[in-house]
């Protein structure tokens, strides 16, 4: 990954945990947990202002990361190779069959396998959704004046239940591939390099390494 690869990441690392303990410290204001990591009754009293100062900075970092992919060459190899295709779904059986024991073969991949695919798209969705209803609960005098209270109460059940698939997804898969995988453990730390081992991009990224191979061959 590029420096500001490695620096948008720790952003979004830092102000998805803000946004999580300061949403969740809204909807559950009175809770002692909640009163222990918002620092007592005045870190409480600021919980909706950091909240909402966070949301701005996670929405800049995710129109950053949109503008890169769109306008910046770099960006937009990065985004075709990030691009679902078949390969992906067959690369998904064919790991589902070596997982259960039913066959030895696994997945060649590219630059990205077929879960981080996954897993990024699943932010953009996560995003997108949690942007809009955010938008709506805050500004709520704009957004009443156009629909009905019952559409407030639904956006702020779609805010919240999203909230926690998107806390869950970050604890059970992320965080699980990134430093309890054994093959990673205790670390993966190109989060923080930027950087694999050539053993890694071999046998991780294997098409995209082969690709790398063949294209040194021919500067030589």
């Amino acid at each position: 990954f590029t420096p500001a690869q490695v620096v948008g990441h720790f952003v979004l690392a830092v102000t998805f945990t803000v946004l999580a303990i300061s949403g969740f410290a809204l909807r559950y204001p009175d809770s002692w947990w909640m009163h222990v990591l918002m620092l007592g009754d005045s870190g409480l009293a600021m919980r909706a202002e950091i909240h909402r100062a966070t949301a701005v900075i996670f929405s800049a970092l995710m129109l950053a990361n949109l503008i890169h992919l769109v306008a910046w060459k770099s960006g937009r190899k990065e985004l075709a190779s990030l691009w679902l295709r078949v390969k992906d779904f067959v690369d998904l059986g064919i790991n589902m069959r070596h997982a259960v024991g039913l066959s030895k073969e696994r997945p060649r991949y590219d630059r990205y396998s077929y879960s981080e695919k996954f897993e990024y798209w699943g932010l953009w969705w996560g995003a997108v959704l949690m942007i809009v209803t955010g938008v709506a609960m805050w500004k709520v005098g704009w957004f009443l004046a156009m629909f009905p209270k019952y559409v407030l109460d639904i956006v702020a059940l779609v805010h919240f239940y999203e909230a926690i698939l998107a806390v869950s997804t970050i604890v059970v898969w992320h965080i699980y591939h990134m430093v309890f995988d054994p093959e990673n453990y205790p670390m993966n730390w190109s989060w923080v390099t930027g950087r694999i081992t050539e053993e890694d991009f071999k046998a991780r990224h294997t098409l995209e390494y082969e690709r790398a191979q063949a294209e040194e061959g021919e500067k030589d």
